[in-house]
């Protein structure tokens, strides 16, 4: 897992109740030390974690350096910025299942942000305090980038934050339907009801606070 924060950690349950292993990264000091404190005295697996500030150039090395083989279960992403960028670089790992956060905020634009190697979401975290939701990608654009490197979409989930992607030979063979961005869409949950800014706003009023910033097409 890239990104994996501290309470908002996609691999946490897999690694406490279904005994899987793996690295997780993240650029917080804090983040990694909470980790690793937690699996030494508790968990007490081989699960590491690390601090690395990732980018383009050095994500599949330093992935490579503690992961050897290339197929795995399962990538989660999630760092507020060039998600988009990262995944399309990836090529040392082939997961089984991709989990992706995306923007709700860009709606079914095809969209993300720029690729900036030193994209800190909390360079935005000032006034106008709608400007932090300027990260990331669209569900479209993930998308498309997801069927490019062979998988499918199969849904997002209901707070409207990740959306998780199937490796395409697996979900031939097990019958797994193709979904289209637009079908299983959901709207951010905490910003349409006000609970991250105290202001109610629908997606289309989201963009609208953001849509000054710079954006690329895919």
């Amino acid at each position: 897992e890239i990104g994996f924060g501290h309470t908002e950690n996609n691999s946490l349950y897999m690694i406490t109740r279904r005994n899987f292993e793996g690295l997780l990264i993240d650029g917080g000091k804090w983040n990694v030390s909470a980790f690793n404190n937690f699996n030494q005295n508790q968990l007490k697996s081989s699960n590491i974690a690390i601090q690395k500030w990732i980018d383009r150039d050095n994500i599949n090395k330093i992935i490579k350096n503690h992961i050897s083989e290339k197929e795995i279960e399962y990538l989660s992403i999630d760092i507020d910025g060039n998600d988009y960028w990262f995944w399309d670089k990836i090529d040392c790992l082939s997961p089984r299942v991709v989990i992706m956060e995306y923007n709700a905020s860009f709606g079914l634009r095809s969209i993300t942000v720029p690729y900036d190697k030193k994209f800190n979401v909390s360079d935005f975290a000032h006034p106008p305090r709608f400007s932090c939701w300027y990260h990331g990608a669209s569900l479209t654009a993930l998308t498309k980038l997801a069927h490019t490197k062979g998988y499918i979409l199969l849904g997002v989930e209901s707070n409207g934050v990740n959306c998780f992607f199937l490796r395409k030979d697996i979900a031939d063979k097990y019958g797994f339907i193709s979904r289209e961005p637009e079908s299983v869409f959901r709207d951010h949950a905490k910003r349409t009801s006000g609970i991250e800014t105290n202001v109610k706003l629908s997606t289309e009023e989201q963009f609208n606070k953001i849509k000054n910033f710079e954006f690329v097409e895919i």
